[in-house]
C-alpha cells in the first residue's frame, strides 16, 4: 500500500463521519495546473477531518487531519512539477496546525531535494509547535540536512528545551563541530549565570558510543 492510500487508511478509520468521501472528492478536485485550490482544502482539514489521534506505526503521533492533509500534499506532487514551490506557499501562509501537517509529511515527499530549503526554514521557526514537528520524529533532516544546517537544528532543539534524543538519526549525525557547538552554547550559558541542559550531556554520551 503506497504512503498517499495509508493516510487515505487512516481518514477513514479516525476521521469523522463523511471524512473519507470528503477526502476522495478533494483529491479529485487537485487541478495540476492552478495548486491554489489545495490550500482550500488544507484549511479545511481540521473541520471535515477532525484531530482524533491516528494509531499507526507508520505515522507516529500524527492526526487524522494530518493523515488529510498528508494525503492532499503527495497527490499534488503527484500531478505537478510545481508543487514543491506550492508546498513552500503553504508552508508559510499556513496556521499552525497546517505547517505542523506539512513539516510531519516530509520524509513522503517525492523530490526531497525540491523541498529542503523549506525544512531548513521551518526549523529556524520559534514556535515550539512547529519546530517539533519539523525537528522530532521525523527522518527527513537526519537524511537531507547539510551538516550545518543539522548542527543549527540540533542546537535549536537545546535553546527551545525540546528533548534533543527524540530527534530521529541524531546519533548517526553528531560531529566534532556539532559537539563543540554545543560546548560553546552551555559556556555562553554559565557564562550568563544559566544552567545548561541536560542534552548536551546526551550529545556526548552518543557520540562517545558510535566512537568505541
Amino acid at each position: 500500500m503506497s504512503p498517499l492510500e495509508q493516510m487515505r487508511q487512516c481518514v477513514a478509520q479516525h476521521g469523522r463521519d463523511g471524512a473519507d468521501a470528503w477526502l476522495s472528492q478533494a483529491l479529485d478536485m487537485i487541478d495540476p495546473n492552478a495548486l491554489g485550490g489545495v490550500r482550500v482544502s488544507l484549511a479545511r482539514c481540521a473541520r471535515k477531518v477532525g484531530d482524533a489521534a491516528v494509531s499507526s506505526a507508520t505515522f507516529p503521533g500524527w492526526t487524522a487531519r494530518d493523515a488529510a492533509r498528508g494525503a492532499l500534499v503527495l497527490r499534488a506532487f503527484e500531478l505537478s512539477d510545481g508543487a514543491a514551490d506550492a508546498y513552500g506557499q503553504w508552508l508559510r501562509r499556513g496556521e499552525q496546525g497546517e505547517q505542523e501537517s506539512l513539516l510531519r509529511v516530509l520524509p513522503w515527499l517525492p523530490r526531497p531535494a525540491q523541498v529542503l530549503q523549506h525544512a531548513v526554514e521551518a526549523c529556524r521557526t520559534n514556535s515550539e509547535v512547529v519546530f517539533r514537528a519539523a525537528a522530532l520524529h521525523n527522518p527527513f533532516p537526519a537524511e537531507h540536512f547539510p551538516d550545518l544546517n543539522f548542527n543549527q537544528m540540533v542546537l535549536k532543539a537545546l535553546f527551545l528545551g525540546v528533548p534533543v534524543g527524540e530527534i530521529e538519526g541524531l546519533r548517526g549525525r553528531i560531529t566534532h563541530e556539532l559537539l563543540r557547538m554545543a560546548d560553546d552554547y552551555a559556556t555562553e550559558r554559565r557564562a550568563a549565570g544559566r544552567s545548561v541542559p541536560d542534552d548536551i550531556g546526551l550529545l556526548h554520551n552518543l557520540f562517545g558510543e558510535t566512537e568505541s
